[in-house]
């Protein structure tokens, strides 16, 4: 008789054992990276993306390993949903369908992503993943296309029966071109092609970063590897309905090179969300799920923000702007930056750095304000936990800027040279220290451009050491 091993979590309260360390299966190696030649030749159409969403009945493990008596979770390293947009993107820009501008929004949900045993039957592992696609008209919100489609395995491996079922969800993605059928839909709605090879959002760089090399893209001082540190780095330029924030997206990937190389957070421990994968919904489930699941008591967080934050007219409430954020609809659309502290404060972190190169005015530069507001909003300070030390990139009442010269926000810049080793001494670098170096620079550079900026350190842990 079939029993899955997820339905063990009974088993699990019942003997005591729900504290077991579970299993991560590596999300790298069920579905490696999309190549490039993988989404080759001409768009047929486009759709934006729309991150694709867990429905499960129960989303706290993939599955369970045996004994019943004591089963130890299993799950994956990122969350699940990852592996499936993976799964999407790929077969998706195999066929022509590409992510860009359009009425068109394809949409997803997760039914199952389950590994089960054969109870009575020794070394018998059976995987199963299940995905609801549709796409939907913005112009009227009708569904024009929907299929479900199913990926099984059979294997003795947790890791591999994973991948196994996964791979043979991507073969059925493959063969089913239904989709393709929709083009004529599309342009009726008003869709354009491109008139050259389109990318997908994510992959896709701003004109601008692609223009100007500067000496802080490559972190150039190497550091100790920290197992159990972790990173979440947010960027973001070109919005999907608000103006620019001018190299946010380089700014996030320069710091990326610098958290693993100097700060020595390991690759599998940090996210990186640019462009449309930056969206409300993707930001609140790295923050409200994935950290909480992942982070340890020994562990270090680094959140890294670069792009447009926003505040709330009438309640001084700052908030960081996602890809799809409105100014105008920010309690829906937006992240305020209290909860934001409350939620990293409440990790089981020993500390966790925040590091914000936005601002709060709504005065321009990487701030945006609703139609009709006035700008320079009186923003209420959001308390900073005892566990939290927050750089930001200048006070409420200014503009974070940026250097065109160097391809980055002007933050952003002196905090990656102070990283390289231009602040700290002997060696070592305190958050004081880097603070110092960064404020310093940061006043003489922006009062060159005729404005004022100055960045602000708020923490009890002032002498916190980052290496």
């Amino acid at each position: 008789m079939k029993k899955s091993l997820a339905v063990a979590l009974g088993s699990i309260l019942s003997f005591g054992c729900a504290s077991l360390r579970p299993t991560f299966l590596r999300t790298d190696a069920i579905i490696p990276l999309e190549r490039a030649e993988d989404h080759a030749g001409p768009a047929v159409f486009l759709a934006r993306f729309d991150p694709i969403m867990d429905d499960r009945a129960d989303r706290t493990a993939v599955g369970y390993k045996l004994p019943l008596n004591s089963p130890a979770p299993i799950n994956t390293d990122r969350p699940v949903t990852e592996v499936f947009e993976k799964v999407v993107k790929g077969a998706m820009g195999r066929k022509g369908v590409r992510a860009g501008e359009s009425p068109f929004i394809l949409k997803g949900s997760v039914k199952v992503a389950n590994l089960s045993s054969l109870e009575g039957i020794s070394g018998r592992v059976d995987g199963k993943v299940v995905l609801d696609l549709e796409l939907v008209n913005s112009k009227n919100w009708a569904i024009v296309w929907s299929r479900t489609f199913t990926g099984v395995a059979v294997g003795s491996d947790y890791q591999t029966v994973f991948a196994a079922a996964f791979q043979d969800l991507k073969s059925s993605m493959d063969k089913d071109d239904s989709i393709l059928a929709m083009k004529p839909a599309f342009l009726a709605a008003g869709g354009r092609l491109p008139t050259a090879s389109v990318e997908t959002a994510d992959a896709a760089a701003p004109a601008e970063s692609t223009q100007v090399s500067s000496d802080v893209d490559d972190a150039a001082r190497p550091g100790p590897r920290k197992p159990d540190d972790y990173a979440l780095i947010i960027g973001i330029d070109k919005y999907q309905a608000l103006p620019a924030a001018q190299y946010g997206e380089r700014d996030a990937a320069a710091f990326k090179k610098h958290a693993q190389k100097t700060l020595g957070v390991p690759e599998e421990n940090t996210i990186f969300l640019t462009g449309s994968r930056a969206t409300k919904t993707g930001i609140e489930r790295y923050i409200e799920e994935w950290l909480p699941r992942n982070v340890g008591e020994d562990s270090r967080v680094y959140f890294y923000y670069s792009g447009h934050g926003s505040p709330d007219p009438q309640k001084g409430t700052a908030y960081i702007i996602p890809w799809d954020g409105d100014a105008s609809y920010l309690q829906t659309s937006a992240y305020p930056v209290p909860r934001l502290y409350e939620r990293l404060a409440g990790l089981k972190a020993r500390e966790v750095v925040v590091l914000l190169d936005s601002c709060f005015s709504g005065a321009g530069g990487r701030s945006v304000i609703a139609k009709g507001a006035r700008p320079l909003v009186p923003v209420a300070e959001a308390v900073v936990p005892e566990k939290l030390a927050v750089l930001t990139a200048a006070s409420s009442d200014q503009i974070a800027g940026g250097l065109d010269e160097q391809g980055h926000g002007m933050f952003t810049y002196f905090l990656l040279k102070g990283l390289q080793g231009a602040a700290g001494k002997d060696g070592h670098l305190s958050l004081a220290e880097l603070h110092s170096y960064i404020k310093e620079n940061v006043l003489r550079s922006a009062r060159r451009q005729n404005r004022e900026q100055t960045p602000g350190l708020f923490s009890s842990r002032r002498e916190l050491s980052l290496y």
